[in-house]
């Protein structure tokens, strides 16, 4: 998750994010479902921001997949628009990755013994390396794009 630590070194409003980053990157190989959970808490907690900084309000129980395309359009993908199936496309990989979660995390519904030992083995290594691609496109892109239409101004010095 190279590209994603520098924009979010690039970006430093979004530092607080790096703790999930740090997670995903340590559980790769040991528990996958630990990266599974964060990577979706770091698409939320981004989605959420982004939304909190352009003024919309979103539900407290709003959808996970609702969110990302809620933050899609606040950065300005729309419907009706070309680019909007992208983050539509987007969005839809968000919200099965939330599906994910929810089948290989080992905090969400609770899990027997024989579910906690075989989680790990449901995806393959080329899987596992698709899906945090996947979440390292998808949170830079969401990142960048607030970035380059927001960005951060100097402060202004105090008048005396």
């Amino acid at each position: 998750m190279k590209k994603l630590k520098k924009v979010i070194e690039q970006y430093g409003r979004w530092s607080v994010y790096s703790m999930y980053v740090d997670r995903i990157e340590a559980h790769v190989d040991s528990d996958f479902s630990i990266c599974v959970e964060n990577s979706k808490s770091l698409i939320e907690g981004i989605s959420k921001q982004i939304c909190k900084e352009k003024g919309i309000a979103i539900a407290s129980d709003e959808p996970f997949n609702r969110l990302v395309k809620t933050a899609f359009s606040a950065i300005g993908y729309l419907p009706g628009e070309h680019l909007n199936v992208i983050s539509g496309s987007l969005s839809a990989i968000a919200q099965q990755l939330g599906n994910l979660r929810t089948a290989l995390g080992s905090t969400s519904h609770g899990k027997t013994i024989e579910e906690l030992t075989s989680r790990n083995e449901t995806l393959d290594s080329l899987t596992k390396e698709f899906l945090i691609d996947t979440v390292e496109i998808l949170t830079c892109f969401l990142i960048r794009n607030f970035e380059n239409e927001n960005p951060r101004k100097k402060a202004e010095p105090l008048e005396e």
